[in-house]
């Protein structure tokens, strides 16, 4: 998030009197919906091979190397955008997500990595699996 949207929610949340909680969240929504950059179809494309590009990229792993993800390949809640995560494992024969719905993202996800992140409160460490293609060292 740029310093310029951080300030604007600074000042809609001092000058917000609703008492509705919902009724501020939907408010705050639409502001940092309306501040998100729309991209064009030239930009598209071009992030569209930069990130095919990334994800090719090969980046070798050892447990316990600071990992984090690489621009444009986050597709999971944890860990979140900027922050670490430590690979756990490197797994020898990597899991094929056997996600029945094929148009998900998780759908035959290649999950060759154990990562640990910390949870949001960052007070209990959570292991998951991971596509180690979407990483590099933080």
């Amino acid at each position: 998030m740029d310093n310029e949207l951080i300030a604007e929610i600074e000042n809609f949340i001092k000058s917000d009197n609703s008492d509705d909680i919902s009724e501020f969240k939907k408010k705050l929504k639409k502001l940092v919906t309306s501040k998100k950059e729309v991209l064009s179809p030239n930009k598209k494309a071009s992030k569209l091979k930069n990130s095919l590009s990334e994800y090719n990229r090969e980046v070798e792993f050892s447990e316990g190397d600071l990992i984090t993800w690489k621009e444009g390949l986050k597709n999971k809640r944890f860990p979140k955008l900027g922050e670490p995560a430590i690979v756990v494992e490197v797994l020898d024969e990597p899991i094929i997500n056997e996600e029945e719905n094929p148009s998900t993202p998780y759908f035959r996800e290649v999950l060759d990595i154990k990562i640990g992140v910390l949870e949001d409160e960052g007070n209990n460490l959570l292991i998951i699996h991971s596509d180690h293609r979407r990483y590099e060292h933080y």
